[in-house]
């Protein structure tokens, strides 16, 4: 039988040896720089309001405030894209409008957050398959 403090060592000695193992050098490879097309998708958990970002709503007189920056400002376009003048966002717009496709309002089927999101990702009300960004 083995004593637990010559177990202990040796279990030590054979996880240091693993250390000075030589390692391929795999991490040192360099890489050229990705010049393919990028998919950005946002999930805005929180009750997000879209209407804000790509398809402004205004104030109207007489009628409840529901935005901020348009007490002072009117929506803008870059290309066919409305979008909402705050956060200094115009370069952003301007710079990507021919390259953008927005699509508001998704109907997820589902009536309750969490299995919107699970919707929104897989395309299914159930667990287990694969999302969008797989």
């Amino acid at each position: 039988m083995i004593k637990r403090r010559d177990f202990l060592a040796k279990t030590m000695l054979l996880g240091t040896a693993g250390l000075t193992l030589p390692i391929p050098r795999i991490y040192g490879a360099t890489m050229a720089p990705y010049e393919g097309r990028l998919l950005v998708v946002i999930q805005a958990d929180g009750g997000w309001d879209v209407t804000s970002f790509c398809d402004p709503k205004v104030n109207q007189a007489g009628e409840m405030e529901i935005t901020h920056w348009s007490r002072t400002a009117e929506p803008r376009t870059a290309g066919n894209i409305t979008y909402a003048p705050f956060a200094n966002n115009a370069d952003f717009f301007d710079k990507y409008f021919e390259r953008m496709l927005v699509i508001n309002g998704v109907d997820a089927q589902t009536n309750a957050h969490s299995t919107g999101v699970l919707h929104n990702w897989s395309g299914r009300n159930a667990e287990g398959f694969p999302t969008l960004t797989a």
